[in-house]
């Protein structure tokens, strides 16, 4: 975004929002209203009139908003390099609350990074590798306790983290300023400044490099929701580079950005493009890992189109020992059902699916012991 329709979009939502924040105290729009002014006063780069907003009437704030405002102070006394203070706040919600909710989960990873920043720095890098794997265990806390979007935001985050120290110096500083660009949510800018990256990597012969930043720039696409653009640099990353590690990731997520614009437009074409992918990616990729995703994509695919028997051979082709190999046994006992409701007196289909229940709960009983 231009810097001077920036500020005067900020100041036009300062104008509207100066009209609400007088209204009723305990209308929750009121308050609402006054924590987007502090956000727009922070964006401004006024920190103080953030300040001060978000200290009015501090013990007043309604419950359905106290998380909302802390996520809102958090990010100001980060933007005011205060990240030890934004620590102390999280921890003190923490202890009362006993966990964080999904944004406070990521902002609680972007206080870690920017600790992580100060000892990476000054070379502290015994207190750079603790902080690293206290992200670590944060982004997992997250994928328990919290889940869905803002679980998959977090391990996004982490990611983007990792890469900083796993590529040398020479990276770091061009990683940062991606990475910088992706936490103010500028999500195209982040993703230039990978594919720039990327292509500075490809002129040193650094391929493995170059296809980590062109699945990280696709990665962060998919995050603004631009799945043609993210589709795009899928494929990309899978033609320039098809001999690195991260081929098959590239090309297993251009086959999920293809099925994203089917299950938007579900036309024949659209079809037909998807399936032919999924089909490319199995024959090019059989024997990695992200086969074994495919087969699960195709599944649910056919599955939704009501051809179980077609679908239960794609579940029952993930291996058993995939992360998703409980997904995809889940899915083959729901088109075993839905087939036995269709033909009651298919015996096969009675025993498979006796089987497969049996499986789940042994894999239950083992877990509740573990």
């Amino acid at each position: 975004t231009d810097p001077a329709e920036r500020s005067a979009a900020i100041r036009a939502a300062l104008d509207r929002l100066r009209s609400l924040t007088g209204g009723v105290g305990d209308e929750l729009i009121t308050w609402e209203s006054r924590l987007l002014e502090a956000r727009c006063h922070r964006l401004k780069g006024d920190h103080q009139a953030a300040r001060v907003k978000l200290q009015q009437s501090a013990e007043n704030w309604p419950a359905a908003l106290r998380s909302a405002r802390l996520a809102e102070e958090v990010r100001l006394l980060l933007a005011t390099d205060q990240a030890h203070i934004a620590a102390e706040r999280l921890l003190e919600w923490r202890d009362a609350a006993g966990y964080l909710p999904g944004e406070l989960s990521l902002l609680n990873l972007q206080i870690l990074a920017a600790m992580w920043r100060f000892a990476w720095d000054h070379q502290q890098k015994s207190q750079a590798d603790i902080l690293m794997e206290q992200m670590q265990k944060e982004t997992d806390r997250a994928q328990r306790e919290v889940g869905g979007i803002w679980a998959w935001r977090c391990q996004v985050f982490f990611s983007l983290m990792q890469q900083t120290t796993k590529y040398g110096p020479e990276v770091a500083e061009k990683v940062q300023s991606a990475q910088s660009a992706y936490q103010a949510g500028q999500f195209d800018r982040a993703a230039s400044l990978y594919r720039e990256i990327a292509d500075w990597a490809a002129d040193q012969s650094r391929s493995e490099l170059a296809s980590e930043m062109m699945f990280t720039a696709g990665s962060v696409l998919l995050q603004k929701g631009d799945f043609a653009a993210a589709k795009q640099t899928f494929r990309e990353g899978t033609d320039k580079f098809t001999t690195t590690r991260r081929a098959a990731d590239c090309h297993l997520m251009w086959v999920w950005c293809l099925g994203k614009e089917y299950e938007r437009a579900p036309t024949k074409s659209n079809r037909e493009a998807y399936t032919s992918a999924l089909d490319e990616h199995l024959e090019q990729y059989a024997s990695r890992s992200t086969a074994g995703d495919a087969q699960l994509m195709y599944a649910q695919f056919q599955e939704n189109r009501l051809q179980y028997t077609v679908a239960l051979d794609h579940y029952h082709a993930v291996p058993t020992d995939h992360v998703k190999a409980t997904v995809a046994d889940l899915g083959a006992i729901r088109c075993y059902e839905k087939s036995l409701k269709l033909n009651p007196e298919n015996e096969n289909g009675k025993q498979m699916l006796k089987r497969l229940e049996a499986g789940q709960t042994a894999d239950r009983k083992e877990k509740e012991m573990d």
